[in-house]
């Protein structure tokens, strides 16, 4: 569920107008050996947005987190953070589905 509404805060913040919002950006070396050291937070999550990428940190006890933009020129900016999160139940992976057998060719088939 924190996922869930960590996600949906995430896009709305994304689709607010420039002006509403600004970036804070630090240097990526800089802000990551912050993050761990006063926070205890590591990434857990990356994923492509057009042409940057959102990074996901945070403490593995499930304390504090925060979501970084890397716009791809060695910074990380800020837009979001808390002080709590849990991974939500996932669902059980569907069984592998096998791809339909192709054509029968001649010899493959016995009446």
């Amino acid at each position: 569920m924190k996922m869930l509404l960590c996600s949906a805060a995430l896009i709305a913040f994304l689709s607010a107008p420039a002006a509403a919002h600004e970036q804070t950006c630090f240097d990526e070396t800089t802000i990551v050996a912050n993050l761990k050291s006063k926070h205890g937070e590591v990434e857990i999550w990356a994923g492509r947005l057009g042409t940057f990428s959102v990074a996901i940190f945070a403490n593995p006890a499930g304390t504090t987190w925060t979501v970084m933009m890397r716009p791809g020129d060695g910074t990380l900016c800020g837009m979001a953070s808390g002080d709590t999160w849990e991974l939500p139940e996932l669902p059980e992976p569907k069984p592998e589905v096998k791809p339909a057998p192709g054509p029968i060719m001649p010899g493959e088939y016995e009446a």
